[in-house]
């Protein structure tokens, strides 16, 4: 066990692949694909005639994954040399039809980059982390982009607001530029774009420097361990929330007490997993979005404002408000919900079994969706918004404090 900070520290070298036409058949065609998108020529003659063919085609492409290369061939060789050194590309080689070969994509030069996690230069000591690890990332900016889909068990990760680099890739666009900064945005990304990890726990925006830190404006985690973090603070993006943390773990929990954070709401489709999510928000300004897919036993919201747009077919236990705003979009069905304070926008169309009024607001009244709640509680006091579309099986008025139902 030791602790290793991110310092990316790696010289830059463009990357160099080969692959070489190794049988022909005039029945095979021979593909390259990057990404998911294959170029193809059929067989020609002979080897070389078909290395250079395929060459040609290569260079031709206008597909941004293949735009960023620079394609050259000799005898019955191709050779792929990245056009931006430090920015890495990952192509597969293949042959259908007749008796034709081609050879595996192989790197002669491999990439390297001060961006780069696998880089043992990145890191103190020139070593890169192990399992078990503590990894800190801190007091500078520069990114971390490469090679992030990583197979390291029970670290330790702490990423300090002092570092104002980025960690990950915009899914949405091709990042050109090694330290993913520069994008085409006529392709999505198809290189690992998000840091994984299997944490023993998760400390994010620390700030031991009693100054005021700026943060990072994209961070993006998936812990497939069940260790819990802890959101001290985010930095501030206006495309998209600066910190997109997602977990697969039903023992795990996330605790957010400032800055912006969306759970599970890069990749919609990708399962995430909590046991306990709790927003304690010391900042009014905190913002937390739930994304489609996320599944959570508990909820909390102590202060902020919560945006659920979550599946319907998913169900969650308890969901607590004291404080803030929480607007239930979308969202599960959710068996308990407690309201203290603060205020519920239930939207639906997801259910209620059970509403208990302790104090604060439900307003249904900003949807015509058709929602249902088995059991509403007065238990204290509270305000209620009926509006349409929305059933309530039974209705138990408490005779203490004082109660509001509109509608």
């Amino acid at each position: 066990m030791a602790t290793r900070y991110w310092l990316g520290g790696a010289q830059t070298v463009a990357q160099v692949d080969t692959v070489q036409v190794t049988g022909f058949d005039a029945a095979t065609t021979y593909t390259i694909t990057i990404g998911g998108i294959a170029v193809s020529v059929a067989g020609n003659t002979d080897v070389n005639t078909t290395a250079s063919d395929l060459q040609v085609a290569l260079a031709a492409e206008t597909h941004a994954y293949f735009a960023a290369i620079t394609w050259t061939v000799s005898t019955d060789t191709i050779t792929a040399t990245a056009d931006v050194a430090g920015c890495p590309f990952t192509a597969t080689s293949s042959v259908t039809g007749g008796t034709g070969t081609i050879g595996a994509v192989t790197s002669s030069t491999a990439n390297s980059s001060p961006h780069d996690f696998n880089n043992a230069d990145n890191w103190t000591n020139q070593v890169a982390p192990v399992n078990s690890d503590t990894i800190i990332f801190a007091d500078h900016g520069i990114s971390c982009v490469w090679n992030t889909d990583t197979s390291l068990t029970t670290v330790e990760l702490i990423i300090d607001q002092s570092f104002t680099g980025e960690i990950g890739l915009d899914r949405r666009s091709f990042a050109t530029a090694q330290d993913g900064s520069s994008l085409d945005t006529s392709a999505p990304e198809y290189r690992a774009h998000t840091l994984e990890l299997n944490c023993s726990s998760v400390l994010i925006g620390r700030n031991i420097t009693g100054t005021s830190q700026a943060g990072s404006s994209r961070i993006k985690l998936y812990n497939s361990g069940g260790g819990d973090c802890l959101i001290e603070n985010t930095g501030t993006n206006s495309d998209h929330p600066p910190l997109m943390y997602r977990a697969n773990s039903a023992i795990s929990s996330v605790e957010i007490r400032q800055g912006t954070v969306g759970l599970g709401t890069d990749e919609p489709s990708l399962n995430t997993v909590y046991d306990f999510i709790d927003v304690s928000g010391t900042d009014p300004a905190t913002s937390v979005s739930i994304g489609p897919e996320v599944q959570a036993s508990d909820i909390h919201l102590q202060e902020g404002e919560l945006f659920w747009r979550g599946d319907t077919a998913v169900t969650t236990t308890s969901v607590n408000v004291y404080g803030g705003e929480m607007h239930l979009d979308e969202g599960p069905t959710i068996t308990t919900l407690s309201v203290y304070g603060g205020t519920v926008v239930y939207k639906g169309p997801n259910n209620v079994t059970t509403l208990n009024m302790e104090g604060g607001d439900v307003d249904c009244g900003q949807s015509s969706g058709a929602r249902t709640i088995g059991t509403l509680n007065f238990n204290r006091s509270g305000s209620f918004t009926h509006g349409d579309n929305v059933t309530i099986t039974t209705f138990n008025e408490g005779t203490n404090g004082t109660t509001t139902f509109d509608g």
